[in-house]
């Protein structure tokens, strides 16, 4: 397992349901995908249906904040 030291700004949203992370950022760190088992429909706020429409994947990143690194599993879908 080789690991990649990046630094980048992120969004951290107590309220949320979940971890998430674009599908650009991905490919843009090279990180590896798992498929899940079932897809997820995921809804905006208002209830209409998010631009990704359904998560068919998940990654692991490790975040270091504060000196404290975190083991974070994220779905991969468009955000926004």
């Amino acid at each position: 397992n080789s690991s990649k030291v990046t630094t980048l700004h992120l969004l951290l949203d107590s309220g949320a349901q979940g971890n998430f992370i674009s599908p650009l950022t991905i490919e843009w760190l090279g990180l590896q995908t798992n498929n899940l088992h079932h897809p997820i429909i995921i809804r905006n706020i208002d209830g209409t249906l998010n631009k990704g429409k359904t998560i068919t994947a998940k990654t692991e990143v490790t975040l270091n904040i504060d000196q404290k690194d975190m083991n974070v599993s994220c779905y991969v879908t468009e955000i926004g």
